[in-house]
């Protein structure tokens, strides 16, 4: 899991976003995830990543890891890995 893409439920704007698994279980409840949030956006500072090989980690769009933007989610709010949930839209 941890370096995977994943698609999870963002609660703030209640959509369906692709985030990079950095850590799970070692949080409170062995259920939560941490993740970096991934963009379309251009890169902002130093610890925006690129993904290079953005079409083979299923993803519609040239995309950056956002590093600064974490968050700890239940297990709960992931649908499925990325590369799987493109192949079906």
């Amino acid at each position: 899991m941890k370096g995977e893409i994943w698609i999870y439920l963002d609660t703030e704007s209640s959509k369906k976003r692709p985030g990079v698994i950095i850590g799970c279980g070692a949080t409170i409840a062995d259920i939560d995830v941490t993740i970096a949030k991934v963009t379309s956006q251009q890169p902002r500072n130093e610890f925006d990543v690129p993904i290079e090989h953005w079409q083979e980690a299923g993803l519609i769009k040239p995309s950056v890891v956002r590093c600064t933007k974490l968050k700890t989610l239940s297990s709960w709010n992931f649908y499925i890995r990325s590369e799987h949930f493109m192949k079906t839209i």
